[in-house]
C-alpha cells in the first residue's frame, strides 16, 4: 500500500476552491448628488496598454472603445455597436452596425471601419483565442458578411472581448505605428502612462447620450489596503477589486457603497493526469470530495459559490444543471484505499 501526504492532499483540496461569482468594487457615498460630482479618480489593480491588441486593457471598460457585441450584469450578450445579427447558413453571419456613430476623431464609424479593427483583431488577437471568423466582408455601409471556420451558435461571442474593440484606422500612424485610442465610446482618451495612469474626458458627441462626468483619472496601484486607504482618504471615489474580508467593514459604514457583480470565472487546480497520483480516477475524484466547499464559501464570507463544472453559471459553455461533488470526507477516504493509498501512522 502506498502512503499519501496529509499535507499535499490538504494543499490540493484548498486550491481548488469555488467559483468566484462576485467581482467587487467600492465606492464613496457623498451629501452631494452624482450631478455635481465633475471629475472622478478611480484606483484598480491593474491599468495595462492602450493598445487594444496589446494584451490587458481597461479601454473598454472604462467607455473609451466598444465592441460589436457585449455583456449585461447576468453575463447575456446584447447589441452594442452592432445593432442586430443573424445567421445566414451554418458558417455565416450577418452583422447589422449602428447607424449615426462617430470616433472621437469626429470620423464616421461603418462597416468599412468595423473591418479594418476586426481584421486585425483576426490577425493579432490574443494567441490563447483561436478566433473562427476566417474571412469579412463589407455587403453595404453598415452590413458585414463573416465567415467562420466551422459551423456554431457563439461566434457573437467572441466580438465582446475587449482585444475586438472597434477603433479609428487614425489611431495608428501611416507606417502602421499604434499611436494612441480613438474609440466610439462616451469617454476620450486624453493622455495617460501605460500600465499605470491614464486620463479621459468625456465625449460630447456619444451616440448613447452624455456622460454625467466630465473627467475620469484611472490610477494603478497594485496593493489592496491602499486602495482600500485612498478611498477612505478621499483620495479616490471608486477603488475596484475589493478584498473579501473588508467588504463587511466597508458595507456596515454608510459612507460607502459596495457594487457587486458577477465575475465570469473559476479558481482552478489542474491535476497532471499523465502521472501518479492522478493518473487514477479514482484519487481524482476523491479529492474532489475531500473539499469542503461550502466551507470555503463561508470562509470568502458569502461572495464566491461552489464550483460544480469547469465554466461557471451564466457563460454560454456552462451547463446549468450539474449536481456537482458534495463534501464526502468518507468516500474520499474510500476511494483512496481502492486506489491503494492508504494513511500512515505518522499521519503521511
Amino acid at each position: 500500500m502506498r502512503r499519501i501526504n496529509t499535507n499535499i492532499k490538504f494543499f490540493l483540496a484548498f486550491a481548488l476552491i469555488t467559483t468566484i461569482s462576485l467581482g467587487l468594487g467600492a465606492c464613496s457615498n457623498p451629501n452631494k448628488s452624482s450631478a455635481d460630482v465633475q471629475e472622478l479618480v478611480i484606483a484598480v489593480p491593474r491599468v495595462g496598454e492602450f493598445n487594444p491588441l496589446k494584451g490587458y486593457n481597461l479601454l473598454a471598460a472604462f467607455g473609451v472603445t466598444e465592441t460589436l457585441v457585449e455583456v449585461d450584469s447576468v453575463l447575456s450578450l446584447r447589441p452594442n455597436l452592432a445593432e442586430r445579427w443573424e445567421t445566414v447558413d451554418e458558417k455565416r453571419w450577418r452583422f447589422y452596425l449602428r447607424k449615426g456613430v462617430q470616433f472621437h476623431d469626429g470620423t464616421r464609424f461603418d462597416a468599412q471601419a468595423a473591418k479594418f479593427s476586426l481584421e486585425r483583431y483576426l490577425k493579432a488577437g490574443p494567441a490563447w483565442l483561436d478566433i473562427p471568423p476566417t474571412e469579412i466582408k463589407i455587403e453595404d455601409e453598415y452590413t458585414l458578411l463573416l465567415t467562420a471556420k466551422e459551423p456554431g451558435l457563439l461566434l457573437p461571442a467572441y466580438f465582446t472581448n475587449r482585444a475586438s474593440s472597434i477603433i479609428s484606422p487614425n489611431s495608428f500612424s501611416e507606417d502602421g505605428r499604434f499611436i494612441k485610442p480613438i474609440g466610439t465610446g462616451p469617454f476620450k482618451f486624453g493622455s495617460g502612462r501605460a500600465r499605470w495612469e491614464m486620463v479621459l474626458v468625456r465625449n460630447e458627441r456619444y451616440w448613447g447620450g452624455n456622460a454625467r462626468l466630465k473627467k475620469v483619472v484611472v490610477k494603478k496601484n497594485i496593493d489592496p489596503q491602499t486602495r482600500i486607504f485612498m478611498l477612505e482618504a478621499g483620495e479616490a471615489g471608486v477603488i475596484q477589486t475589493v478584498p473579501t474580508q473588508e467588504v463587511t467593514r466597508l458595507q456596515a459604514s454608510p459612507k460607502y457603497n459596495i457594487l457587486k457583480s458577477r465575475f465570469p470565472g473559476n479558481v482552478q487546480l489542474y491535476f497532471n493526469v499523465i502521472k501518479e497520483p492522478f493518473n487514477d480516477l479514482k484519487v481524482r475524484k476523491a479529492v474532489n470530495y475531500a473539499i469542503d466547499r461550502d466551507a470555503l464559501v463561508h470562509f470568502f464570507e458569502g461572495h464566491v459559490i461552489p464550483a460544480k463544472a469547469p465554466f461557471p453559471p451564466g457563460l454560454p459553455w456552462s451547463v446549468e444543471n450539474l449536481t456537482g461533488y458534495a463534501y464526502d470526507k468518507e468516500k474520499a477516504s474510500r476511494l483512496l484505499a481502492k486506489a491503494g493509498w492508504q494513511m500512515g501512522a505518522d499521519r503521511t
